[in-house]
């Protein structure tokens, strides 16, 4: 199926909804290398309780967990220990990333980058790397995204090799979120191709180890990349065979009723694509993206009135959702409302 030219540009912002606000890492989870865990000094002990702590109670309380891992930090810094200096400044711009504060959370991942080059840090690298790419990929600088997933694939080889891997390159778990990632650049970029592919290699690691955990966002991703490229039968197939293997995650839940409103709404099916993101956005759960979700939403609810004509609720949505793409600075995101604004304006003559 061909898209015509008026409804690629709606294909591609819908998208934003799928690619962009299912790119958010899971936070909540702390991963204590066996070397720390065997550590049994005082001042250790102290920070990883601290960190199991965080990790019981932040996906309810994001402001509660942001002090833990800032007491955490602190105790760290002040026993001089390496790996939780680097450890919790990653989590803390994690945790900024997740709620779209980017320059908050370049700071501390920066910082805690600087801590990355020390040997005994190697097991945060891959996971600092991969978030500064995401970071870096949301703030429209393509080319230092990249850079840090690749880095991000090379500390996945060098921890394979340390711990007796083969010198190949290792196709681990871990590989498949990079991947994944990478798919999701080119697909902003609007190179769908390149993106299946790119995720079509995610699948095949990810079949190779029968992780099943990841299979869902893949499914997602690979439907998303057809619906870009105008093929809605395949992209209605993947969509529902990611249903399969997770349909109650929150944030699975809002992709699909996302990517089935694209759908509808290339179709010119406007009542359907309206419903589907009423659905997403009462989809409860999901705290982690409050700010993304909501601009996204706003945006693409605005643009299907747009096309149905009904400029006095197109307005006030896009106005909206602009008004919150520019407050978390993404500059993807305002990329894709001004034109959408500028239809608007245009069509109707102001």
């Amino acid at each position: 199926m061909n898209i015509p030219m008026s409804q690629r540009i709606i294909c591609r912002f819908s998208l934003v909804i799928i690619l962009v606000l299912f790119s958010k890492q899971l936070s909540a989870v702390v991963h204590i290398p066996d070397y720390i865990k065997k550590d049994t000094s005082t001042h250790t002990r102290e920070v990883v309780s601290l960190l199991y702590v965080y990790d019981s109670i932040s996906l309810d309380n994001w402001d509660s967990g942001i002090v833990i891992l800032k007491r955490a930090l602190a105790k760290s810094e002040k026993t001089n220990l390496s790996w939780g200096i680097c450890y919790t400044l990653y989590k803390i711009g994690l945790e900024y990333y997740n709620q779209g504060y980017h320059k908050e959370s370049f700071d501390y991942l920066l910082k805690s980058a600087k801590q990355a080059e020390r040997p005994e840090n190697i097991y945060v690298t891959n996971m600092l790397y991969n978030t500064l790419g995401n970071n870096y990929s949301s703030t429209g600088q393509f080319a230092l995204a990249l850079s840090y997933y690749y880095k991000a694939l090379a500390a996945i080889h060098k921890k394979a090799i340390k711990n007796g891997a083969k010198p190949e390159i290792p196709r681990s778990p871990d590989s498949v979120d990079i991947y994944t990632n990478i798919g999701i650049l080119w697909a902003r970029l609007g190179d769908f191709n390149y993106a299946l592919q790119t995720f079509i290699l995610a699948e095949k690691i990810r079949d190779r180890n029968n992780d099943t955990v990841k299979a869902s966002n893949l499914y997602l991703n690979i439907g998303s990349c057809y619906l870009g490229l105008g093929n809605l039968q395949l992209a209605e197939a993947y969509n529902n065979k990611a249903i399969i293997f997770n349909n109650r995650e929150a944030s699975k839940q809002i992709h699909r009723f996302a990517c089935l409103s694209a759908i509808a709404h290339i179709k010119k099916e406007y009542a359907k694509a309206l419903k589907y993101l009423d659905s997403a956005e009462n989809v409860q759960g999901d705290n982690n993206t409050p700010a993304y979700k909501h601009a996204n939403i706003t945006i693409s609810k605005g643009t299907i009135y747009l096309d149905m004509k009904n400029y006095s609720m197109a307005k006030p949505l896009l106005l909206d959702g602009y008004t919150a793409a520019k407050k978390m600075q993404h500059i993807e995101l305002l990329e894709e409302v001004e034109p959408i604004l500028a239809k608007l304006y245009a069509t109707t003559g102001e």
